[in-house]
């Protein structure tokens, strides 16, 4: 490799771990970063770019994204709506397929955050419970073949839950409830 190359490679690295929103992917031989933008027209999508700045994918999607969650051992990233939204989207990180477009519950949004388990067999995500109103929840679902499921939710006992993180055991999660109510419609 060739020091000016090497050097465009770090500028990259860096400025990507500077811009929020960024995940870095290894599904295939060579790293992936995921994320999301608009274009002029307001449009939305979801992108993955090589480190040497080539498109690999970009996947127009219905609504605004804020934060992207590739799988632990699948070549496949959730694209989580901006809070407060209705839709988030399961996409095949190795070619930008959408594969779901993961619809809130009818009395739900999401708020902007997922993470999944170390296994790969689970997906959370900070919700909100619109007929409750501000009563945040962790909406809990399982990877079946390539596939979201709701199984479940459990209340985060607070107004607003944003960010979500695993503890150094791997089986804490961690919920910011921000306070802030936010409704979708």
């Amino acid at each position: 490799m060739k020091r000016r190359a090497f050097i465009g490679l770090g500028s990259v690295l860096v400025a990507a771990s500077a811009v929020g929103g960024w995940t870095l992917t290894r599904d295939t031989e060579q790293p992936l970063l995921l994320s999301a933008r608009d274009d002029a027209d307001g449009r939305h999508y979801a992108v993955g770019y090589r480190l040497d700045g080539t498109r690999v994918f970009s996947t127009p999607v219905s609504e605004r994204c804020h934060d992207v969650y590739a799988h632990p051992h699948l070549p496949l990233a959730v694209f989580v709506g901006r809070r407060p939204s209705r839709e988030s989207y399961l996409i095949d990180s190795r070619d930008g397929t959408l594969l779901q477009v993961l619809a809130s519950p009818p009395d739900r949004h999401f708020y902007g955050h997922g993470v999944f388990h170390a296994s790969g067999d689970w997906f959370y995500t900070t919700e909100n419970d619109t007929a409750d109103a501000g009563r945040g929840v962790l909406g809990i679902y399982r990877v079946e073949e390539r596939r979201l499921v709701r199984t479940g939710e459990h209340s985060t006992h607070g107004i607003g839950p944003h960010q979500l993180l695993w503890m150094p055991d791997g089986e804490t999660l961690v919920i910011a409830n921000g306070g802030i109510r936010t409704e979708a419609d």
